[in-house]
């Protein structure tokens, strides 16, 4: 069943407080039957990669959407403001990547990886 972040669309049904074992009175609605519509993604529908990007060495994605997820502390997330690089550690995240002033740099020695999908 998907989760819907505020109120269910007109016509549709939404669980009771009783059958929602996610919120009470919040904002989170499950709704019955599939009844928001739309493409359904699969698994096997998303096409998934990984960049290793070596020690003391940087990577700049092509420009795109994507949702990426760090292996390593030692990797930053950094943005090419006033002619210097500047950033801190990433993690994970949403990235809008313009392909030229942002970059993942690898401040550690050993190799690290990034997992992304491309949006």
């Amino acid at each position: 069943m998907p989760i819907m972040i505020a109120q269910p669309p007109y016509g549709s049904t939404a669980l009771t407080d009783a059958e929602n074992p996610l919120s009470t009175n919040g904002p989170i609605v499950i709704l019955k039957n599939n009844s928001l519509t739309g493409q359904k993604f699969s698994k096997s529908t998303i096409s998934g990669s990984s960049q290793t990007i070596s020690g003391s060495t940087t990577w700049i994605p092509d420009a795109g959407l994507y949702m990426m997820v760090s292996n390593s502390s030692e990797i930053n997330l950094e943005l090419y403001i006033d002619d210097v690089w500047q950033g801190g550690s990433f993690s994970s995240g949403l990235c809008i990547m313009d392909g030229l002033s942002r970059r993942f740099h690898n401040t550690g020695v050993g190799n690290h990886i990034i997992y992304y999908h491309e949006l």
